[in-house]
């Protein structure tokens, strides 16, 4: 019943571990890659672009607005700091696990978890300002964060092989949002914006073995599992802006995030699966299943707090940005 494919190691010393100690992993990089043009073909894009054009239309059509239209294009940059819960549980989970287990036949045992707290953010953001009114567009861009989890053991006293394992978990997620502002002047250069704003994710995870050594013997698997997601995120944004003259500003700003990324489905030799996260013999731990797999999870009183695997993003993200102004 317990058995887990994603995240735990088909083979492992010593050979006569449990089923339920297979939820043993060996090492995490967890890329954040931002990549842009596959939204290209899915329904989303299509009502992002849509809701944008009725902003648009809203805006040229209200009184007074050709003596007040701008068209900005702003370049932003900065770090945002997120929750990630359910897989920095999973993660602080398998460092105590995978310790406890190999202590057991081994006399040396470096494990490591590297939970993800932030990741780079840079975005650019097509505006349109009527007045004290602005309507942005945002498409993001490459960035990358790395979450390590290693597990290096030797010395074992009951003739057991030592054991080196790594494995990559590559994260890439798409943002692409709408954001709303209103517009405070502070001054004759200064202005301060404020507004809501919503994000679409599409996100695929790739989990892949990159080295698994047995008495230095190479035994590492070949064939990486692939999961694609989406989600939606609410923002908050506030930003300072300074205009250096009337064509560039600088701004200063800060946005709070909530939401996160999930409906992670497998494809290829897992089509018809789906991550989900549960807790089991009080650790944190992710699978993919079918809906009948699902059900008998469901069903095992063993197991808790049963749901889709999420990326959570919700958090504070601080940004600097410049812009150029285009007068219409």
């Amino acid at each position: 019943m317990h058995r887990v494919r994603f995240l735990t190691i088909a083979k492992i010393y010593p050979k006569n571990l449990t089923k339920s100690e297979k939820y043993i992993k060996v090492k995490y990089s967890y890329d954040f890659i931002l990549w842009g043009f596959t939204l290209l073909k899915g329904g989303c894009m299509k009502g992002f672009l849509k809701l944008f054009v009725v902003v648009l239309i809203l805006g040229l059509v209200l009184p007074a607005s050709a003596e007040n239209l701008k068209f900005k294009v702003n370049l932003n940059g900065g770090l945002a700091l997120m929750s990630n819960s359910d897989f920095n549980d999973m993660i602080k989970s398998l460092e105590t696990m995978t310790t406890a287990l190999m202590d057991l036949a081994y006399d040396t045992v470096d494990v490591t978890g590297e939970e993800v707290k932030m990741i780079p953010a840079a975005n650019l953001e097509l505006s349109l300002q009527m007045s004290s009114f602005v309507a942005g567009l945002k498409i993001g861009m490459p960035g990358t964060v790395t979450s390590v989890f290693t597990a290096d053991v030797s010395d074992s006293p009951v003739a057991q092989p030592d054991i080196y394992m790594e494995t990559d978990m590559k994260n890439w997620a798409f943002p692409f949002g709408l954001n709303l502002y209103y517009v405070l002047p502070l001054g004759e250069k200064m202005n301060l914006y404020v507004g809501p704003g919503f994000e679409y994710y599409m996100s695929k995870i790739t989990n892949e073995q990159t080295k698994m050594t047995v008495a230095g013997a190479d035994q590492t698997l070949d064939e990486p599992e692939i999961f694609n997601g989406s989600g939606i995120a609410g923002v908050l944004n506030v930003k300072g802006e300074y205009a250096i003259n009337d064509m560039f500003s600088v701004y200063l700003g800060v946005i709070g995030r909530m939401g996160a990324i999930s409906g992670y489905a497998g494809e290829g030799d897992l089509d018809g699966t789906t991550l989900y996260s549960y807790d089991f013999a009080d650790e944190h731990h992710w699978d993919n299943l079918t809906p009948e797999e699902k059900d008998l999870y469901d069903a095992d009183t063993t197991i808790t707090n049963l749901e889709e695997a999420k990326i959570d993003m919700t958090g504070i993200e601080f940004f600097f940005g410049i812009s150029l102004n285009f007068d219409m």
